[in-house]
């Protein structure tokens, strides 16, 4: 019995193989140039000329009798995600702000002495007492 459904399955695996080789493409000759290309360009114009047509009343419209599926729209077409995130280096800016005082010859206010002393202080780390 088990024989029988073993070679049942086979046959069934051999018929539902494709008959290229692993590797080699069931479509050689590939998609026809410009197939796909072509109803895609036309689709984007009909959807060009209607946008010019109707697109701002249609937002208009869509704002006022259906907000939150304005909103939904909206958010769509916002970016996912924005890293907003700015790596300082606060040695290589002290340095540089330094340097720019000097050439305008201005003294910072006693307020920012103090500032840049605690900049210049040394960190100590408890692991290394």
């Amino acid at each position: 019995m088990a024989d029988f459904v073993g070679d049942r399955k086979k046959k069934f695996m051999e018929r539902r193989a494709p008959p290229w080789q692993p590797g080699q493409s069931g479509n050689p000759k590939g998609r026809a140039l410009g197939s796909r290309n072509r109803m895609s360009e036309s689709f984007l114009e009909d959807l060009r000329a209607t946008w010019e047509k109707h697109g701002a009343r249609a937002l208009e419209t869509c704002a006022v009798e259906d907000p939150t599926g304005f909103v939904r729209i909206v958010a769509s077409l916002l970016p996912k995600h924005v890293d907003l995130s700015v790596g300082v280096d606060a040695v290589q800016f002290v340095t540089t702000f330094r340097q720019a005082l000097d050439l305008l010859g201005n003294e910072p206010p006693s307020s920012r002495r103090r500032i840049n002393k605690v900049i210049e202080a040394e960190v100590i780390d408890d692991a290394d007492e």
